[in-house]
């Protein structure tokens, strides 16, 4: 116990106020009265973290891939743009240095458009 809270045997004014804003009332001994407290006793499922948008994001992306009726160049094109990106190699070397990343953000925002668009066909899948 500190020096503070053994002279005084309570906790400072904006303590006590933090703590009753979240539902624990302190007594004049110190202890916390948590009757009126819940804590969650489950832990994330599966259907929460596929709620996020990112993951249903990339679970329909996966469906895209998947689907053998989905256009075979779409999918190309996805795969070109990711590995153009990577690539050391570029059609404007990265050694210019505004021109030769501008290249690489025309393909990238071309692909993503064009994710974005199959996204909302397959994310209801």
């Amino acid at each position: 116990m500190s020096d503070w809270r053994a002279a005084t045997g309570a906790l400072p004014f904006a303590a006590t106020a933090f703590l009753k804003e979240r539902g624990l009332n302190m007594t004049a001994a110190g202890s916390a009265d948590t009757s009126a407290v819940t804590l969650p006793t489950t832990r994330p499922t599966r259907s929460r973290l596929l709620g996020l948008p990112i993951v249903a994001d990339f679970a329909a992306l996966l469906r895209f891939f998947r689907d053998a009726d989905a256009s075979v160049a779409g999918k190309a094109f996805v795969l070109l743009a990711v590995a153009y990106v990577i690539w050391p190699v570029d059609a404007v070397p990265d050694v210019a240095p505004v021109l030769g990343w501008l290249d690489d953000l025309g393909v990238a925002a071309l692909a993503l458009g064009y994710v974005a668009k199959v996204v909302k066909r397959y994310r209801a899948a």
